[in-house]
């Protein structure tokens, strides 16, 4: 299988490997049958962006509050409206059908090294082959738990398609809603539509900065998140 990746010579191959997303690989493992599909309040997603946009102005620094390693949930449910996170995913996407190699001989061979750097900065890498029938994708997301009460969950965007100058911060691209309300670090999910499948991981994820009323409330243990919020060392909370 012939890639096309830019600059990079990595080979899709290694992404295949049912060893590196926990026995699961594009038509190996069991899928459940769809992707759940969130159900997109566009008023709840401006409010989002509004306030992703807010605390990033005031965020000089992007210092965790909170990491999460794997096993460990972040459950939306638990957060206060407009908690603000950072993690970094992976996807592997395509028809099974158009995989030309032995996905299960794959098995045993040396692995690619799973992104873990959730920093706004960190790369954003796509690799797929010749095709284009196959793609692997990672990237670095910003989330904010949604600011209404109509339970959306978690309200997502590429880091990189935030722009920060001194005049605060730019979307470049909509919010979207994640369809799951939770995350389980470094579980592997596996979707499954009629003639295409995607495998898909979060890796590392930071809370940055707690709701308003939560991050009152949690201000006892508040150095980093004042940190977080781009307040100087002598301003109180």
């Amino acid at each position: 299988m012939s890639i096309s990746t830019g600059a990079s010579p990595e080979s899709i191959e290694s992404y295949l490997n049912p060893d590196y997303w926990n026995g699961h690989s594009l038509g190996y493992g069991e899928p459940t049958d769809a992707r759940p599909r969130p159900s997109l309040n566009m008023s709840s997603v401006t409010r989002s962006e509004a306030f992703l946009q807010e605390r990033l102005a005031r965020m000089w620094r992007v210092v965790p509050i909170e990491t999460f390693e794997d096993g460990q949930v972040f459950d939306t449910q638990e957060y206060e409206p407009g908690t603000i996170i950072i993690y970094r995913d992976e996807l592997l996407t395509g028809n099974p059908a158009s995989v030309d190699i032995d996905v299960e001989a794959l098995r045993g061979e040396p692995l690619p090294a799973r992104p873990m750097d959730a920093s706004p900065g960190a790369e954003a890498r796509s690799i797929h082959d010749a095709q284009d029938h196959v793609r692997y994708f990672t990237n670095v997301m910003w989330g904010v738990v949604a600011t209404s009460k109509g339970g959306e969950g978690l309200h997502i965007v590429p880091a990189g398609a935030i722009q920060r100058s001194a005049g605060g911060a730019q979307l470049r691209a909509p919010m979207l809603q994640r369809p799951q309300p939770s995350i389980t670090i470094g579980k592997t999910e596996h979707y499954a539509t009629k003639d295409s499948e995607r495998v898909e991981r979060i890796n590392a994820l930071d809370v940055l900065a707690y709701g308003e009323t939560e991050q009152k409330r949690r201000s006892a243990s508040g150095w980093a998140a004042r940190l977080a919020f781009g307040r100087d060392e002598h301003e109180t909370a």
